[in-house]
């Protein structure tokens, strides 16, 4: 009976060798990561790290004394009207821009990739706003959404609309910018800052 269930039972693994660690592909590891290392944390966790700290001081530019402050300076952010309304509008645009955005460009690199007749029109929409000036798009959209002669408003007045304000309305601004920025993600740099 005790030598059917030595058979019938699993037999244990054999114990797995130890690899050898070679300690000059290691010293080659670091050598090699050393300067992204470096300079990650020289320009990214210093300065980061340096904010912080200066957050909870009163220090400013030019001016020698400072004192520590704490959170005060957090406190009067979140009480001030301007930093709320710059927070919602910011989660406005994210909520937008970035569903679309993604939305868009993977239904135009599926385009791109099927084997269709119009594939080089898909490919042109794709790479257009990667290869465009942002000061050129900028100048484009600026005369797309004028208020007076823009083709937008053209076009809406010709269908018996009327045509916003878009970029000097505080109830169309917002939209505005969601669309160029959906079009040319690197194009809308204001999206934080309250309409006016």
């Amino acid at each position: 009976m005790a030598d059917a269930a030595r058979l019938s039972a699993p037999a244990a693994p054999p114990e797995a060798a130890a690899v050898p660690v070679d300690r000059s592909e290691e010293r080659a590891a670091l050598v090699l990561a050393g300067p992204a290392l470096l300079l990650m944390l020289a320009l990214l966790v210093l300065p980061t790290v340096a904010v912080l700290v200066l957050s909870l001081t009163d220090a400013e530019l030019g001016v020698p004394d400072w004192h520590v402050v704490g959170l005060d300076a957090y406190r009067d952010l979140l009480a001030d009207r301007g930093f709320r309304t710059s927070i919602v509008n910011t989660a406005l645009y994210v909520a937008l821009v970035t569903p679309v955005s993604v939305g868009l460009g993977l239904g135009l690199a599926l385009l791109i990739e099927a084997d269709l007749p119009l594939r080089s029109v898909f490919r042109s929409a794709y790479f257009l706003p990667v290869v465009s000036l942002t000061v050129a798009m900028a100048t484009v959209w600026q005369f797309l959404l004028n208020p007076v002669g823009g083709p937008v408003n053209a076009l809406l007045t010709a269908l018996g609309l009327a045509g916003p304000n878009w970029l000097g309305s505080s109830d169309t601004v917002l939209v505005a910018l969601a669309l160029i920025g959906i079009w040319q993600p690197s194009a809308s740099t204001s999206c934080c800052s309250s309409p006016a």
